[in-house]
């Protein structure tokens, strides 16, 4: 393909290979994004869960246990 003479078309062809290039590096990047916030709030409901259970559970520890002040 080098040793072709450089016409419009040619040149437009090389420009669009770099674009798609820049477009699939960006796509992999926004699907790592994406991975990471699935992620993060799969952990947030973990933790909002891990908290109803806390809230719900019966009172046993307190800040100041019986006999201290």
């Amino acid at each position: 393909m080098h040793d072709l003479p450089r016409t419009p078309y040619k040149e437009k062809a090389e420009k669009l290979e770099v674009a798609l290039a820049h477009a699939q590096r960006r796509a992999a990047w926004a699907e790592t994004v994406a991975k990471a916030a699935k992620f993060d709030l799969a952990e947030a409901r973990e933790e909002i869960e891990r908290l109803k259970r806390l809230l719900k559970a019966p009172r046993q520890a307190t800040l100041f246990p019986q006999g201290r002040a």
